[in-house]
């Protein structure tokens, strides 16, 4: 695939995502918190617009535009500077999948099947680098089994990437080398 398709390919992505997130969940909640705002043609208007007219429209937001410049980068289009990809990753995250006082959310594993979070897990993965092991490696790196690491994970005492391209569900989880690494 080219640059110009995978550009077309996230755009459309974004695009859709972005048309969901507006009518499945900002709008449901509008209607929420405010009886009948969401029904405002005004309002459904204002943010139908936002994907009817993307990618142009696009830029005229700003989480949308976020998401769109990760799933670029995630998808190899363009380059970026690690750090400034990484607060857009962890934007994203935070704009998902956490409740508004926490300092925490988790990740849920469905979220590297949809289009958009497979994008998001591979641009997850291209800031790492090279950090980045299967759980196997990381068994055989810090003298202990598979399942040892495995329950690591689960326990929450090892941070787990997924790799949505891997060919194999056992290379699909990945763990930071220096996690394992002994001391």
């Amino acid at each position: 695939m080219t640059n110009d398709e995978k550009r077309a390919e996230v755009e459309r992505i974004v695009r859709q995502f972005t048309m969901q997130y507006i009518e499945r969940k900002l709008l449901w909640q509008l209607g929420q918190i405010v009886p009948g705002a969401d029904q405002i043609p005004a309002v459904r208007e204002a943010l139908v617009q936002l994907y009817g007219e993307a990618p142009d429209a696009l830029q005229y937001t700003m989480e949308p535009q976020e998401w769109r410049t990760l799933a670029l980068y995630g998808a190899g289009v363009i380059d970026g500077d690690p750090a400034e990809m990484q607060e857009i990753v962890q934007s994203m995250a935070e704009w998902f999948f956490s409740l508004p006082t926490w300092n925490r959310y988790d990740i849920p594993d469905w979220w590297s099947d949809s289009e958009l979070g497979a994008l998001w897990w591979q641009a997850v993965i291209r800031i790492q680098g090279d950090e980045l092991i299967t759980i196997s490696q990381a068994a055989e790196l810090a003298g202990v089994t598979v399942q040892a690491i495995s329950q690591r994970i689960k326990a929450g005492s090892l941070d787990a990437f997924t790799d949505p391209l891997a060919p194999s569900r056992q290379g699909r989880q990945l763990v930071r080398r220096r996690d394992v690494t002994p001391a």
